[in-house]
């Protein structure tokens, strides 16, 4: 599995370290320190994750977040926070966040959660729409083995 990641943070030493992580996996891993320098590498290559911390100046990561997904972009994101209160992670995956990781985290989880977001994603069975009378009902209850009640 390939993984480009983009590391989003403020911190230069988060950066470098996760960074470093990245590459003893085999994957490669660009930073920036801002949402504004994240634009410039997101319209210049093509990510497979996005580590996104929550508070930065200028843009924080939950308005970035959801100004990606208003844009379209599908890229998988996983927020790193230091303030890890359930109130954050509802914005933040109400913003599109895919996953949440309260700092500090250890890198074995960073790893699960970021292999866990770069399986294969199948495709759900389409839903039948498919309206059924009540007779046909029973008959499909039947078929599953189920003993349809009268009535």
């Amino acid at each position: 599995m390939t993984v480009h990641l983009l590391i989003i943070d403020d911190d230069p030493d988060h950066c470098a370290n996760l960074s470093d992580f990245c590459e003893e996996l085999g994957w490669t891993a660009q930073t920036a320190c801002s949402a504004h320098e994240a634009e410039y590498f997101l319209h210049k290559e093509a990510f497979s994750l996005i580590a996104l911390d929550v508070t930065m100046p200028g843009m924080d990561g939950v308005t970035f977040c959801r100004r990606l997904r208003e844009r379209g972009v599908k890229i998988p994101i996983l927020m790193l926070t230091a303030n890890n209160s359930v109130a954050e992670r509802i914005d933040g995956l109400r913003a599109g966040a895919d996953d949440y990781l309260g700092k500090p985290f250890s890198f074995n989880e960073f790893e699960a959660s970021a292999r866990h977001w770069q399986m294969p994603r199948q495709k759900k069975p389409k839903r039948s729409t498919k309206k059924y009378t009540p007779q046909g009902q029973k008959m499909l209850l039947r078929h599953c083995g189920i003993n349809a009640p009268n009535g």
